[in-house]
């Protein structure tokens, strides 16, 4: 995934990091830079679930370096 990304002034890539299926709910597809464990490196990931009854969600999680990783931002669009 590309973005368009503030936090570096430039086109960030996001690398495939995973595909969930929650039978009866959900697909989740994860994207990110770094892993969420390396506390000496900025870290982040996008989340985007693709809901059963047709809604969308987007999350966006970072951390700093020697910072916590955690949700910063949400969106979900509803099916109408």
């Amino acid at each position: 995934m590309w973005t368009l990304n503030s936090n570096f002034n430039t086109t960030a890539i996001f690398d495939f990091k995973l595909h969930r299926r929650i039978p009866g709910q959900k697909d989740i597809i994860v994207f990110g830079f770094s892993g969420s464990k390396e506390t000496d490196l900025t870290r982040e990931e996008i989340s985007i679930e693709f809901m059963d009854n047709g809604d969308l969600s987007y999350t966006y999680y970072w951390g700093m370096p020697d910072g916590e990783f955690m949700k910063h931002s949400t969106a979900t669009m509803k099916k109408i």
